[in-house]
């Protein structure tokens, strides 16, 4: 049985909008249920199977509205950040890259996902374990993105002290991001400097 992340893990709901300020806000309510992607009630107008580091990031770039990427359980080494860059999903129509099994998709190469200029994007199910010198979701200059159910161990391999910055596990940035979604996830074995959700106005 896959595992159930938001039982008994992490289950604090971040609604995240950007603005001039540097911060966030938290909630449960109606504003916050809003955000992000439906991913609970979503129909795929088309699927794309994927069981290949190529493959999933050739799906990637030719993500359409309504797509729903389902990726196969295995290790995925990965030599860069999966991208996702310039994407436009609607409400009713998403763009949707989820694991098959929950927590049997593993990322574990140089690094995350990476969701650029994007709307209505959701990433569902996986676990990222991947080495901490890249984010395991940072969502830049969008809106309406999830990030849900995934279970982030990322492999600390440097001291922060060495590197003298604080290395941070998931980021929201950009001053067009409004209206993402990150929930039901579960963060563990962070040791090194910094925080697991950030989210500011990265600048340089």
């Amino acid at each position: 049985m896959s595992p159930n992340f938001g039982i008994g893990c992490l289950t604090a709901l971040f609604l995240f909008a950007s603005d001039a300020r540097i911060g966030w806000s938290a909630g449960t309510g109606e504003e916050a249920m809003s955000a992000g992607v439906d991913v609970e009630n979503f129909t795929p107008l088309r699927t794309i199977r994927v069981a290949s580091v190529n493959d999933l990031m050739t799906a990637l770039d030719d993500a359409h509205a309504g797509d729903l990427i389902e990726v196969a359980d295995g290790d995925y080494h990965n030599p860069q950040v999966l991208r996702i860059e310039g994407k436009a999903g609607r409400p009713r129509a998403p763009i949707v890259i989820r694991a098959a099994n929950r927590g049997q998709a593993r990322i574990v190469g140089q690094g995350g996902f990476q969701i650029d200029r994007c709307a209505y994007v959701a990433i569902e199910g996986f676990s990222l374990f991947h080495k901490d010198v890249d984010l395991a979701c940072r969502m830049t200059s969008s809106h309406h993105c999830r990030f849900t159910r995934n279970h982030i161990r990322l492999d600390e391999i440097i001291a922060t002290e060495r590197l003298e910055r604080r290395l941070h596990w998931l980021g929201i940035d950009g001053d067009d991001s409004h209206h993402n979604r990150v929930d039901h996830n579960l963060f563990e074995e962070k040791h090194n400097s910094g925080v697991m959700d950030l989210h500011r106005r990265f600048r340089g």
